[in-house]
């Protein structure tokens, strides 16, 4: 399939997401991809949204994310020098690139940094109950509903940092003596930092205060896209009888939001989680699935058929009225098979209804510029299962974004970020040694450097060959999900070894040492800690089982498929680190994970180069064609748009219709209208003037490489209109 390369409108092209090596050399309608928008000046802010996994266990693991951090958030702001081939290279004494070498990309002196947690409470059940404290140790105090808003409690006394004040993340902005391209630029609402020391120390104090006392019922998807995506989130789950109902809209959560997120910015997710989406569609099962996150009584199971065919209509709940006398319905779930700890545990097979929100909805809210507000998500009279009707603007991919709860919401002005600007990683359940160029040596021996793309094969190891049909086939046995002991995984590097989890516990994709034991009967342990009661479990030390030695990863199989799904936007790394130990190692901790981000991210902030070099012909084209999709305008249309002295001519009636297609597809049902769309003319270098494309007669766009970068550019009597949107499309 093809694949689009949205370009910013300039004379030199910004390409800021992946590209295959085109095989085909015919335009071929049939193989365009997705159909993205253009941005039309170059990048120079960043929002990273941290979302931080806060249930019991996770403060080991926020602890090497703190320890990270500083190399996130140095290399942004202060980048590599490069040589010529791209390799970095050292500094010179003044702080400057050697000659011959330049930076990588250009400083970052414009970021937001906040961060959401897990905890969604318990979604209408009696689970997770409202926020209580503990003035005698703070540490311990219960975060179970942090609703979707950025928390701002730092350190182990979790006190408010100043520096995130009032709007709750950070704001990196240094003067104008150090960045002059932030002349003009709005004061933050939030102080402005310019000390790089301070800003990753302030961070790193945030992390820690995400602490690890937040509900069990874990929300990590659901949370960032709270905060970010839903048109209309909202203030209260309340119960009508036992239905469950959601009430008004979250203010404060919109002016966060508004405060944070630029329209313009490049914006990266960084997920960091040890389990799987465990959280409730609240108004789904007919505004019940708030059974599902209940303590007491147990859940009904599905019918017979859903253990081996869950994708079978006849596989239901046996809730429904559909399934009475049904075999599986006969025998009620009891603590060994419907023990609440394991309640998002392959919900579909064992109780013939799974509860959460489907995964296309968070690939959409990352992508789409269109997605529904509640209405659409359930309409009226469809209260049952999700609809996800596309007809509110995506905060994501607006401007001018409401802070008020009686403000039009759904209706809101696009905004020039597009979809290759957004990025989404995962640090989560899965063996670091499938993510590596040499994925079938699972010891922890294995050096091959970490991959920057997984392929299809290195999918299948990780999730099956289609988990959205319950396809495993082909997955590492680590990545299955089980409460007993699974066939083909013994003794291990991986996860040290099975268990026997007594139905109440799953087994791990992956452990790794803690940098120190951890008593579990110690006070300050208290509810985060996976060796508090004497068990089988490998984490816990042999000889004193309430001491915990591992720390462990379960897959995290539904935040993987998203990450699947979007692709190139996609980095994926693991909780289970390849060096736990040696802080001096460049593969300590989550170090791995933070070189991997930049070097995704890298390609955006370049502002120049495409990801890969293009293959070309015998006569200097390459099997691509540039759309330019123009401003809508009074008078303009279809017809009479493209004019031949800008290099625009009508594109193939085939070509108009799938790339309209896919501009539906994009844009959901209430899609603003379109301009008329036209085909920029190639350029060779027979064309060019002294070797020059800008300076060639001849209108239209030309692609130039060199050891170091392959780019678009465009000649002076073609650069396209403010306001027109620029798409690649490259065959194979």
């Amino acid at each position: 399939m093809g694949n689009l390369l949205p370009l910013c409108a300039g004379v030199v092209v910004v390409v800021a997401c992946g590209c295959t090596t085109p095989r085909g050399v015919g335009i071929s309608p049939q193989r365009m991809g997705g159909i993205d928008a253009v941005r039309q000046a170059a990048i120079d802010k960043i929002d990273l949204l941290f979302m931080i996994d806060n249930s019991a266990s996770m403060g080991d693991k926020q602890l090497l994310l703190s320890l990270a951090v500083p190399d996130l958030l140095s290399r942004l702001t202060a980048p590599n020098c490069v040589d010529a081939s791209g390799n970095s290279v050292a500094v010179s004494a003044g702080g400057k690139c050697a000659d011959g070498t330049k930076l990588e990309f250009p400083p970052v002196h414009d970021m937001h940094i906040g961060i959401v947690s897990s905890s969604l409470g318990g979604r209408g059940s009696d689970a997770c109950p409202a926020t209580s404290t503990n003035g005698a140790n703070p540490a311990l105090n219960a975060h179970n509903d942090d609703a979707g808003h950025l928390i701002n409690r730092a350190g182990a006394d979790e006190h408010a940092a100043g520096d995130a004040k009032p709007s709750d993340f950070l704001a990196w902005l240094p003067p104008l003596s150090v960045a002059p391209a932030n002349m003009g630029k709005p004061a933050p609402p939030v102080p402005a930092l310019s000390d790089a020391t301070l800003l990753q120390s302030d961070f790193k104090d945030l992390v820690v205060g995400a602490h690890e006392h937040g509900c069990g019922f874990e929300a990590q998807l659901e949370s960032w896209y709270r905060f970010l995506v839903q048109p209309d989130p909202y203030a209260a789950i309340t119960k009508n009888g036992d239905v469950a109902v959601l009430e008004g809209v979250d203010g404060d959560l919109l002016k966060q939001r508004h405060d944070f997120l630029r329209p313009d910015s490049l914006v990266a997710i960084i997920m960091l989680t040890d389990e799987n989406e465990s959280t409730v569609d609240p108004i789904s099962f007919g505004g019940h699935a708030w059974y599902y996150e209940q303590s007491t009584p147990h859940v009904k199971s599905g019918t017979q058929i859903c253990a081996t065919a869950p994708n079978d209509p006849k596989c239901q709940s046996c809730y429904l009225l559909g399934s009475a006398g049904d075999p599986g319905c006969a025998a009620p779930l009891d603590d060994n098979t419907d023990n609440v700890n394991q309640r998002f545990f392959n919900p579909k097979q064992r109780f013939g209804y799974d509860p959460r929100f489907p995964i296309d909805r968070y690939v959409k809210g990352l992508s789409a510029h269109q997605v529904p507000d509640r209405n659409g998500e359930h309409p009226v009279g469809n209260g049952f299962n999700y609809v996800g009707k596309a007809n509110c603007s995506n905060p994501l991919f607006s401007t001018n974004l409401p802070t008020s709860p009686t403000a039009d919401l759904c209706h809101l002005t696009p905004g020039p970020r597009t979809a290759n600007l957004v990025f989404f990683a995962v640090i989560g359940g899965v063996p670091w040694q499938l993510l590596t160029e040499d994925p079938t040596n699972m010891t922890a021996g294995n050096k091959a450097p970490f991959k920057s793309l997984l392929n299809v094969d290195d999918w299948s190891r990780i999730l099956g060959r289609d988990p959205a049909s319950f396809d495993t086939s082909g997955i590492d046995p680590h990545m299955v999900e089980s409460s007993v002991p699974r066939a083909g995984v013994g003794p291990d590097e991986v996860h040290s070894r099975e268990w026997d989890t007594k139905n109440r516990d799953l087994q791990f994709a992956c452990t790794f040492t803690l940098p120190a034991p951890k008593d579990c009967l110690a006070p300050e342990n208290a509810g985060a800690c996976d060796c508090a009661t004497a068990t089988d479990s490998p984490l816990c030390d042999a000889a004193t089982r309430t001491t915990q030695v591992l720390g462990k990863a379960y897959p995290t199989i539904q935040e993987l498929q998203v990450a699947k799904a979007l692709g190139d936007q996609a980095i994926v790394a693991s909780l289970c680190p390849r060096e736990p130990s040696d802080t001096t190692s460049s593969d300590y901790g989550y170090r791995p994970a933070m070189r991997a981000i930049v070097d995704r991210l890298k390609i955006a902030l370049a502002n120049e180069c495409l990801p890969e070099p293009l293959t070309v012909g015998d006569a200097g084209s390459v099997p691509c064609f540039i759309l330019e999709t123009l401003a809508p305008a009074a008078g303009l249309t279809q017809e009479n748009a493209c004019d031949p002295a800008k290099g625009l001519a009508q594109p193939g009636p085939a070509v108009l219709a799938k790339f309209l297609e896919g501009q539906a597809a994009l844009n959901g049902d209430a899609g603003d209208p379109l301009g008329p769309v036209c085909q920029v003319t190639q350029l060779t270098m027979k064309d060019f003037v002294n070797g020059s494309c800008a300076d060639s007669p001849k209108a239209g766009w030309c692609y130039l490489s060199d050891a170091a970068c392959a780019h678009i550019k465009f000649s002076s009597t073609a650069i396209p209109a403010i306001g027109a949107k620029v798409s690649l499309q490259c065959t194979g």
